[in-house]
């Protein structure tokens, strides 16, 4: 079977697999060393690894990123009584070493075939997400995905649309996500004046979380050169620690807020202010 695999990996230009990077591919690999005393470097092949970028697009939205779910979620297919959970396929395939006898062999046959089968359509599903020129046309975490896919390719356009439409389309943890998305990005193009909303946002949205406060600080004592709103957000942001249990993690927090708001009132030049934020 090794050699027999070997002609068709010889014609092939990549390989496409779900999760073979970390386990089918350097198992055949170590199959081909204690099988036919020979290396083949399958792991150093061009490769698309389809788990990946199923899991980018998807993993918010189904409850998992196996094969089947995505094949019943996204591909809308249902397998046959046919099929049989591929962990019981090494043991059937020995039983048939042993007997010679092909009848269970048919079931692993149609499992492996649905498998190559949905692969494609898998492929089809993630190129054409990240082909889509709307990013409104996709769901708020494929569109979170597809921003940050361009933003990493250095695609400054789609990937501020898509994260846009990220934050339009979500609700709850995926729109706090989007929303810390699109700032950072913001943040990252030198744009941070445009950053302000999405910080307050998200801010007004979790007020157990101190970070877009700090980033505002950051942005008033760099950007904006305002010291006394620099003040009022670290004291937002220690304002939201209210929300943390009384732990280490809260008291090395105020910690470094309570440095960073000494520093920031020692550039006023007069004690902090309390309450409403200080006019610029």
């Amino acid at each position: 079977m090794l050699l027999a695999l070997e002609e068709d990996l010889e014609a092939a230009m990549g390989l496409v697999t779900f999760n073979g990077q970390v386990f089918d591919l350097p198992l055949l690999e170590a199959r081909y060393i204690v099988g036919l005393r020979r290396r083949r470097n399958l792991v150093g092949s061009p490769h698309l690894d389809l788990l990946h970028p199923s899991r980018r697009l998807w993993s918010r939205a189904l409850p998992d990123c196996t094969l089947g779910t995505i094949e019943r979620q996204v591909l809308g297919l249902q397998r046959s009584e046919a099929d049989l959970p591929g962990a019981l396929i090494p043991e059937l395939y020995r039983e048939y070493l042993r007997s010679r006898d092909p009848g269970g062999m048919q079931r692993v046959i149609y499992h492996n075939a649905m498998d190559v089968l949905s692969l494609v359509g898998v492929a089809a599903q993630v190129l054409g997400r990240h082909r889509q020129e709307d990013p409104q046309r996709l769901s708020a975490s494929e569109a979170l995905a597809v921003g940050r896919w361009h933003q990493q390719a250095g695609r400054v356009h789609p990937a501020e649309g898509a994260l846009r439409s990220a934050v339009e389309a979500s609700q709850g943890v995926l729109h706090l996500e989007a929303l810390r998305r699109l700032a950072e990005y913001l943040k990252r193009e030198r744009r941070a004046v445009q950053a302000l909303a999405a910080w307050a946002e998200w801010h007004d949205r979790a007020p157990g979380d101190p970070r877009p406060c700090i980033e505002l600080a950051k942005y008033y004592e760099w950007e904006a050169r305002d010291a006394g709103l620099a003040v009022y957000w670290t004291q937002e942001a220690l304002a939201t620690l209210a929300h943390w249990p009384d732990d280490w993690r809260r008291q090395e927090e105020e910690a470094r807020l309570v440095l960073r708001r000494a520093r920031l009132e020692g550039k006023r030049g007069i004690p902090p202010a309390g309450g409403d934020p200080p006019a610029s």
